[in-house]
């Protein structure tokens, strides 16, 4: 474990994975995979690995506004491309004319399709979309939104999560034992909720198990745990042992990928293929990249693959409507037969691009408030 006055190191093969991770699941959204929930399961348990490593040695304030005001301030680079995608997946509906089919009802009027899009439209703004169980809701506008609203609440119960590890002085056994009881309790409750059926509400046990952020807590938990394992880590396996455990991390994904694809029984229930079957793997991934020593780590974290994880958050929020709306020029404007591959590459490389003029609007930005700054001063 570090010592009290080290600060963490950067861990540059993570970036690999946050990589990988948007990959799965624009790959997913494009149709060349199976992997968007394994990419979501990834995200969420990578960010509570993060946390406790680069948080281990501060101390957070827990008051109710001190939680809120840290989960904004964790947010708040991600939230002004958030509203800009909001408009943008508006008018990427309009264009592809899907409208009422993400509503779901072709009966409105369109003061009734207005109304119901203005709320969509201020769920999404303040957040809450993961908090509704509608499909509508949360996966109004730009649908990948609802990670965001997630985000958003695991950042303001991070504080209380910390002091707790930190009370226990990030025990070892308590970790295994944290990890291995919430995961037995998402099972346990996936499997009551796959049993429920809600008036009104479509898929009850989808929304529950993949997109209520109290659920999703529990991916975040086991991040945390995982990062307290590694802050306890001694040696690194050697490059032979390493490069098993990568290839065991893949293996899982590729099982995820297939059990996602045909569910088979049980575990390829609603309630269980989009939360609890990626877990395993996700933590492998995450725990085989993070000691840096394997083979494939090594050949992976490399310039490219970095670039990818460095504008990840951004085009997460942003290849979705891209996606949709070079489908919809594509096979219902030019009537081309595309391969979905076709699809993928074009895809990322429109999502590069846009993150990359997004970036650099941004750095403008910055850089004329820090003018602004050094006239007044």
């Amino acid at each position: 474990m570090q010592t009290a006055s080290s600060e963490p190191r950067r861990i540059d093969s993570l970036q690999t994975v946050r990589a990988l991770a948007f990959l799965a699941i624009l790959t997913y959204h494009s149709g060349t995979s199976s992997l968007g929930a394994f990419g979501v399961s990834v995200f969420l348990i990578l960010s509570g690995f993060l946390m406790v490593y680069s948080y281990h040695q501060k101390t957070l304030s827990c008051s109710i506004r001190d939680c809120l005001s840290f989960s904004v301030r964790k947010v708040r680079k991600l939230y002004p491309l958030h509203i800009v995608m909001l408009f943008v997946a508006f008018l990427v509906l309009l264009i592809t004319k899907r409208i009422t089919a993400q509503i779901g009802d072709t009966t409105l009027s369109t003061c009734g399709i207005v109304l119901r899009y203005l709320r969509f439209f201020l769920a999404d703004v303040l957040l809450i979309q993961s908090w509704i169980p509608s499909a509508s809701y949360y996966f109004s506008l730009n649908g990948v939104a609802w990670y965001l609203s997630v985000i958003l609440f695991l950042y303001a119960v991070f504080p209380l999560i910390l002091k707790r590890m930190q009370r226990r002085g990030f025990s070892v056994k308590g970790a295994v034992i944290t990890a291995v009881s919430v995961y037995a309790a998402q099972i346990v409750s996936g499997l009551i909720a796959g049993n429920l059926t809600v008036p009104g509400v479509y898929s009850f046990s989808h929304w529950f198990t993949y997109i209520f952020p109290l659920f999703r807590l529990g991916d975040f938990v086991i991040g945390c745990c995982l990062g307290c394992l590694f802050l306890h880590r001694k040696n690194a396996p050697c490059l032979f042992a390493a490069t098993l455990l990568e290839l065991a991390a893949f293996a899982a994904a590729a099982v995820s990928a297939v059990v996602f694809s045909h569910r088979p029984y049980l575990i390829g229930s609603d309630f269980f293929r989009f939360t609890m079957l990626n877990t395993p793997g996700a933590v492998l991934l995450i725990w085989a990249f993070a000691n840096g020593s394997g083979a494939l780590s090594k050949l992976l974290t490399n310039r490219s693959v970095l670039f990818i994880g460095k504008i990840s958050a951004y085009g997460f929020l942003i290849h979705q409507p891209v996606i949709g709306l070079m489908s919809y020029l594509l096979k219902d404007v030019w009537a081309l037969n595309v391969n979905p591959w076709l699809l993928t590459i074009l895809g990322l490389g429109a999502t590069v691009g846009f993150a990359l003029l997004y970036m650099q609007a941004e750095r403008f930005v910055r850089n004329r408030q820090d003018r602004q700054k050094a006239t007044a001063q």
